[in-house]
């Protein structure tokens, strides 16, 4: 009776110590989520006790799930999965009975490729090393998940020589994660290289390879050889390709080859809507009646492209009160909640005096969001207009670091 006694009581001390570390791993903090895990927890102590010592590799791998599935109903925030996972690992670690192998590390990265934390991926990476697990493909993909979801391509180009180490060749996941990666650090001549690989390794394409080409395009030429391609790689055209070709000639201010390629490639496709920034566009060539149209034409629903798109034909156009006008679209963006969208920041801060676009831009961290390089060269073009080269030159700098904390930097 008394044996029996001492078992529950450590049964229940075990469970105590868990709701501890449910509260760590997961934030839980109702009774219904520390109630969910200890349900779980439950069945791991059964077969611990029937065994008479700790969890096996599986049953840890099966324990993970538990936890993290229930933390990851929590709508956690990616960089916050990163650390929670690595957290984990950690308890696991501390407590010296469990079995930790391959089958718990490539759950753990499944997990972790859910996140934006490159320093828990590399952690986590080192770690499998280190207690000699050879990784996997399954591993290789979920770390270079991580680098594509933080635009980190210093991160992916150090998996890459990882997975070379290991003898292994990208798959098709991790080619994909690696153009994207290179198109959005504007590395042209890469972006095209892995698109030639994965052509002669008859990679599967989807449309985002080409979309991803598509930005990069230095010209309309350029443009209509592309689509020449996703056409021969059978890929259909879609909206987002509409989207890509415009938003890229805009930034080129190719305006009225902008105009030519959208009305010969994409205009009146089935699927193929009007894309907001060809507001900006009619702006720039001065077709105010277009725009008056396009702005009753996009504003139902209106979405932070939209918002964008509006500011910045304000801007070229300069009606009475178009200050007082971009003011007032701004606020009804953030008003409704639309507080995510560079392109939106961007956009009203060339609208802005020096002094009064330095006050925005230092709110953009209350808005949760880090500013980058959309914004940064936005608020350095309107120091730069200002003719402010101190401060030009300071947000120059800012531009180069992250830059290069991103690898992206030649």
């Amino acid at each position: 009776m008394l044996t029996r006694r001492l078992r529950i009581r450590n049964l229940n001390r075990l469970v105590e110590s868990y709701d501890e570390l449910v509260a760590r791993v997961t934030g839980a903090e109702t009774e219904d989520d520390v109630l969910l895990q200890r349900v779980a927890f439950r069945a791991q102590v059964g077969t611990q006790r029937s065994k008479g010592g700790g969890m096996t590799d599986t049953e840890v791998a099966e324990y993970v799930k538990e936890v993290l599935d229930v933390g990851r109903g929590k709508k956690w925030r990616q960089q916050e999965v990163g650390t929670r996972v690595w957290n984990l690992l950690e308890e696991l670690q501390a407590q010296q009975k469990h079995v930790i192998g391959k089958t718990t590390y490539n759950t753990l990265a499944g997990f972790m490729k859910h996140s934006r934390n490159v320093t828990a991926a590399r952690s986590l990476y080192r770690s499998m090393l280190h207690k000699g697990i050879p990784p996997t493909m399954e591993t290789f993909v979920s770390i270079f998940s991580v680098a594509r979801n933080a635009i980190d391509l210093y991160a992916a180009n150090e998996f890459l020589t990882e997975l070379n180490n290991e003898g292994l060749k990208p798959n098709d996941e991790i080619l994909a994660s690696l153009l994207a990666l290179n198109v959005k650090g504007r590395k042209k001549a890469k972006a095209w290289k892995i698109y030639n690989i994965m052509k002669r390794e008859k990679v599967s394409m989807t449309g985002a390879v080409h979309d991803g080409l598509l930005s990069l395009a230095e010209s309309k030429e350029e443009v209509r050889k592309i689509l020449r391609l996703k056409e021969a790689d059978g890929v259909g055209v879609t909206m987002h390709s509409c989207v890509a070709v415009v938003r890229r000639l805009v930034d080129l201010q190719q305006y009225r080859d902008c105009l030519d390629v959208y009305t010969e490639q994409f205009e009146g496709l089935p699927g193929i809507g009007v894309p907001a920034e060809l507001l900006i566009v009619h702006a720039n060539l001065g077709n105010r009646d277009e725009v008056t149209k396009l702005f009753a034409r996009l504003s139902d629903p209106p979405s932070v492209a939209v918002f964008a798109a509006q500011i910045h034909a304000l801007a070229v156009l300069q009606p009475p009160d178009w200050r007082l006008l971009t003011r007032s679209y701004y606020n009804t963006a953030l008003a409704s909640g639309m507080t995510s969208g560079p392109s939106l920041y961007a956009a009203y801060l060339q609208t802005l005096d020096p002094t009064v676009a330095d006050e925005v831009f230092s709110q953009i961290p209350n808005r949760h969001m880090k500013a980058n390089i959309t914004i940064l060269k936005a608020l350095r073009s309107v120091h730069d207009r200002a003719g402010n080269t101190s401060r030009s030159e300071q947000v120059a700098d800012e531009i180069d670091m992250l830059l290069k904390r991103r690898g992206w930097a030649e």
